[in-house]
């Protein structure tokens, strides 16, 4: 509105007013259909609490769980889980974290489709950490997935894993490589 009336006072013609009141309306009404459609997505429940809500009521406390990061968050000493893998981002760092070996011990995985999502999507730059995945949708069964159309946040899958992934000696030999 002080733009307008600037150059009200200052232009010469109502021509010259147009062609900026055109460019400050095409600048305004330009984002708003993406505005609107991340408004209405944002009024959906999280993902993420949705899958804590999932957890508390159908894993026991003394079943142990793998969570991703962006997944679910648990207060300390609530329950038996771990952070794994622990570091996603600059992933070569933890490299060896990304072998399903490490999931031994493990009865659930809750993963975070945003991690996953970002190394499918340049699998050949991230090998390892792009086969963990692809083990985890081949070996572990959804017992609970976010639905994308209803929920807010990062898709969440809660998947059970097989006994006994591997041995003490496999685990160390990954170690040993690495």
């Amino acid at each position: 509105i002080r733009g307008a009336e600037w150059l009200k006072v200052r232009a010469p013609s109502p021509a010259s007013v147009a062609a900026p009141a055109l460019i400050a309306a095409l600048a305004v009404a330009w984002p708003l259909p993406e505005l609107a459609a991340t408004r209405h997505s944002l009024s959906f429940p999280d993902s993420r609490h949705l899958a804590r809500r999932w957890v508390s009521s159908n894993v026991t406390l003394n079943d142990p769980i793998g969570l991703e990061l962006y997944g679910p968050v648990f207060r300390d000493n609530e329950r038996a889980m771990i952070i794994w893998p622990f570091f996603a981002t600059q992933s070569q760092l933890a490299r060896p974290a990304y072998h399903a070996e490490f999931l031994d011990g493990l009865k659930y995985y809750v993963a975070s489709g945003e991690i996953s999502r970002q190394f499918d999507a340049v699998a050949a730059g991230y090998p390892v950490e792009a086969g963990y995945y692809r083990w985890l949708r081949d070996h572990a069964p959804v017992v609970w997935q976010s639905d994308p159309k209803t929920t807010s946040g990062p898709r969440i899958d809660v998947r059970r894993l097989p006994r006994d992934i591997s041995t003490r000696v496999e685990r160390d030999s990954i170690f040993a490589a690495a």
